[in-house]
């Protein structure tokens, strides 16, 4: 080997070494809201940046795991499970979400962006990429959606997004032809609680009744605030039938609801009214709606405290 390659030899060994360096300050020194790892096609981690401590609680030594046990078990890791598997099969990936859990037992959002490791021979061994940490976001995006479709007060849907979920409730049940029924129900004087013990108390029976409707309610029902003292509640898979018979206890527990506020007892009853795709066969969600304001109408020139079903309010007229 001649001099001048020699020389050549020793500045390239030179720049890798630098470069290497380089890249290492890089990492060690890389902010705390981003964290590079890699692991092999069995999914063990190989390598994860000191950045992962402040960003998760534990040290790279700790982690020497299979990246799985990291992950929380939140609907959104099983998208990110079959992302990874598919960069395991070569296809570079979109950035995508996932939750991970931290040390201290909480956990954090973070968004990946990885792609496949391939060998001399084109083969994928593994995965290497960065993971941001996207908590704050995360948790600021479900505020604002919070916010946009839930009342302050109760807790319960608002009046715009219960009407956006009744819209995709009928285009189901209309689709398999399964039963659905809703009930409207008023607060019955309402402004006498308001007028007689202040607003501040009748927010505060507002609260109660919510807290009831859930509490009567199944998993699969959506509860929403319709208006100051009208509230709405979606009945999937509900004849009409059953949905008669879920207002009559309903009202029997709101009857006997009561609600305390400066030494002061306040009680009240409701007027429910009720409609059913399986009674009526409407296939428009804003005639669907139309029957049970009538129902409720007639729920209360009835004289209140009572429940009626459509086809019941149109004999009334």
């Amino acid at each position: 080997m001649t001099v001048n390659n020699m020389s050549s030899k020793k500045e390239i060994e030179l720049e890798l070494v630098e470069s290497n360096e380089r890249f290492q300050r890089l990492v060690e020194n890389i902010s705390a809201e981003y964290c590079m790892y890699s692991h092999n096609n069995q999914g063990e981690l190989t390598y994860v940046s000191p950045s992962i401590e402040e960003m998760l609680g534990w040290t790279p030594d700790e982690l020497r795991v299979n990246y799985t046990s990291l992950i929380t078990d939140h609907p959104a890791n099983q998208k990110a499970i079959a992302h990874t598997d598919a960069g395991l099969s070569g296809v570079r990936q979109p950035p995508y979400l996932m939750q991970m859990r931290h040390k201290d037992g909480g956990f954090r959002w973070v968004e990946v962006s990885e792609g496949p490791v391939l060998d001399a021979s084109g083969k994928v061994i593994g995965i290497e990429g960065i993971v941001h940490d996207v908590t704050d976001r995360k948790m600021m995006e479900e505020k604002l959606l919070l916010l946009a479709t839930t009342d302050g007060l109760t807790n319960l849907y608002n009046r715009i997004h219960f009407n956006e979920l009744l819209e995709n409730e009928v285009k189901r049940a209309t689709r398999y032809t399964t039963p659905l029924s809703i009930l409207m129900l008023d607060i019955d004087n309402f402004k006498k609680v308001n007028d007689t013990y202040g607003h501040q108390a009748g927010d505060a029976y507002l609260v109660a009744l919510a807290s009831l409707m859930r509490d009567l309610s199944r998993a699969a029902d959506t509860c929403a605030r319709y208006g100051g003292e009208e509230f709405i509640i979606i009945l999937p898979q509900t004849t009409a039938e059953n949905a008669m018979d879920f207002a009559a206890r309903l009202r029997q527990k709101v009857e006997e609801l009561t609600v305390q506020y400066n030494n002061q007892v306040i009680q009240c009853t409701v007027s429910i009214g009720i409609n059913s795709l399986s009674l009526r066969e409407e296939k428009e969600t804003e005639e669907l709606l139309r029957g049970v304001d009538s129902a409720l109408y007639a729920a209360k020139e009835r004289g209140r405290n009572s429940v009626v079903l459509y086809s019941i309010a149109n004999s009334l007229k």
